[in-house]
């Protein structure tokens, strides 16, 4: 048995450009690299009861890999057509829930999904996010992470019994930012640090380009997909995703 959990993150960017060609790339791509656990953004899912690879881009994009799935929506277009985030999981996933991200306008919603992952190493709380993602948004998105933090409190409190919760996706902001600045513990906001005491040096993770594309398709170079893994029951690591 391994004694790693290899994780990745990728905002498919829904079917904009040349999907067929971008669809076999990242599917070379992903049976190359094997991660254990995948969040995906910006999945178009069709409202059917078993999807297939015509209907959700998720199961097209992992089909035959091993992976289980999970779907959460984000906005509906009507027609059963739904955009959002998905987990794939070569393990076991026991439970999942999604929840609305405050700041929802009539062209942007954003979600936060949740899975619990049975991992040979323990259970493994991974949650995958979008949060806004035009430049002004900053007030929104730090609202948005505001309140994952506290969804990730009130469903992963301490517990030495499981792995440290996993928070990944497209967070729309460099590390500079107010929102993730908050998130990774380096600012305070009316009273409050997100992990109860601020990550050291050696806590952080390298960063490095994420996205130079930026999920818009619009030359974005924040730097903004990551992956943040919990440390010590209270705080994260926060790094950008390669």
């Amino acid at each position: 048995m391994t004694e790693r959990l290899r994780i990745a993150t990728l905002n498919i960017w829904n079917k904009s450009g040349p999907w067929p060609a971008r669809a076999a790339l990242i599917r070379k791509q992903l049976a190359a690299l094997a991660p254990d656990v995948l969040g995906l953004q910006e999945v178009l899912r069709l409202d059917e009861p078993a999807p297939d690879a015509e209907s959700c881009q998720a199961v097209e994009l992992c089909e035959g890999l091993g992976f289980e799935l999970a779907f959460a929506p984000a906005m509906h277009y009507g027609a059963g057509l739904s955009f959002g985030n998905a987990l794939a999981s070569r393990h076991p996933i026991i439970e999942e829930a999604h929840f609305a991200l405050p700041g929802a306008d009539p062209g942007e919603a954003r979600v936060l999904l949740y899975a619990l992952v049975g991992t040979p190493h323990g259970l493994l709380p991974v949650f995958v996010t979008h949060l806004n993602w035009k430049l002004h948004h900053g007030s929104v998105r730090l609202l948005q992470v505001r309140f994952i933090v506290d969804k990730i409190f009130e469903l992963c409190p301490v517990d030495e019994s499981r792995l440290p919760p996993v928070l990944m996706g497209d967070f729309n902001a460099g590390p500079e930012s107010d929102e993730i600045r908050y998130l990774s513990g380096h600012a305070t906001v009316e009273g409050k640090v997100a992990f109860g005491q601020q990550p050291t040096e050696h806590d952080r993770l390298p960063t490095g380009s994420a996205n130079r594309g930026g999920s818009s398709g619009q030359g974005d170079n924040r730097g903004i997909n990551g992956i943040a893994i919990g440390r010590d029951g209270n705080r994260y690591a926060i790094g950008n995703a390669a």
